[in-house]
């Protein structure tokens, strides 16, 4: 594995990370955007998450991909504050929010060709809202 893949697989780590953590600390508003399908964020991000760091590890690269998806995180959470501010129990703010953040999943998870079930649904949740 070279140093940019391991980087890619800590990048869409951050991603499923920054989904679980806004999950967490929003959870009415997902549920509200996502419906039943909002109850399969935490346990497939987690999975997701054990998946690229078995990855990592397999390879030696745990030292490239946790640094660099820590420093994702933190870009991916700073733009979301920054875009939703003091909005987050408004659900078509966060929905807006969310279709930035999963088109960024998408582009970063595709590289991997992490096709998730949850990314795909929200997706289409996403898409209906907007049609």
């Amino acid at each position: 594995m070279t140093e940019k893949t391991a980087k890619k697989i800590g990048e869409a780590y951050a991603f499923a990370q920054v989904l679980r953590d806004t999950f967490l600390s929003n959870k009415d508003v997902m549920s509200e955007i996502f419906g039943e399908h909002a109850g399969n964020i935490e346990s497939s991000t987690q999975a997701q998450q054990d998946a690229l760091e078995k990855v990592s590890e397999t390879y030696s690269m745990t030292n490239i991909v946790l640094p660099k998806s820590e420093k994702t995180a933190t870009k991916i959470m700073n733009m979301g504050e920054m875009y939703v501010g003091d909005d987050w129990d408004d659900a078509a703010e966060v929905l807006e929010w969310m279709s930035f953040f999963v088109g960024g999943a998408i582009v970063h998870s595709t590289f991997l060709f992490l096709a998730d079930t949850v990314l795909l649904q929200m997706i289409c949740i996403i898409s209906s809202y907007l049609s």
